[in-house]
């Protein structure tokens, strides 16, 4: 039978006693228990764009060197061509200086983060596609 003493032993059976002090832990303060991770969702979207930058990089250099393979191959020819050729290849320089400038800013970004956020980090909350605004009936207004 249990004593009604504090700090006394609970007989379970006759080999084993539970001193009740030691089992029951403290109580769990609020708001300071550790929250489990979930995925950084921020850095999943820039690993995703960064990606993009890196393949458009690719595709844009690709179409431009074939541009340049036909010209220097006779595509084009006389004043225009040169003019041509010189436009183009400032096109190039500005698209892939764009292209490699998101490249940078990506990996800039990614620096540091971390792949698991606490539930009430913004980075673990995708904002989802933008709401649809209604748009006014058709016909008289």
């Amino acid at each position: 039978m249990p004593s009604s003493q504090p700090g006394a032993a609970l007989q379970v059976d006759t080999a084993t006693q539970i001193n009740t002090a030691t089992q029951i832990g403290a109580a769990p303060q609020i708001g300071t228990a550790p929250q489990p991770g979930v995925p950084n969702r921020y850095l999943q979207a820039v690993e995703a764009a960064l990606a993009a930058a890196v393949a458009g990089r690719q595709a844009v250099s690709d179409a431009f060197d074939v541009l340049f393979i036909e010209a220097t191959a006779g595509g084009w020819q006389g004043r225009v061509a040169d003019d041509w050729w010189r436009q183009t290849a400032d096109q190039r320089a500005a698209a892939l200086g764009n292209l490699e400038a998101c490249v940078t800013e990506c990996r800039g970004l990614l620096a540091g983060q971390s792949e698991l956020v606490g539930l009430d980090d913004p980075r673990a909350r995708h904002p989802g596609p933008a709401r649809a605004v209604p748009m006014a009936p058709a016909g008289r207004r």
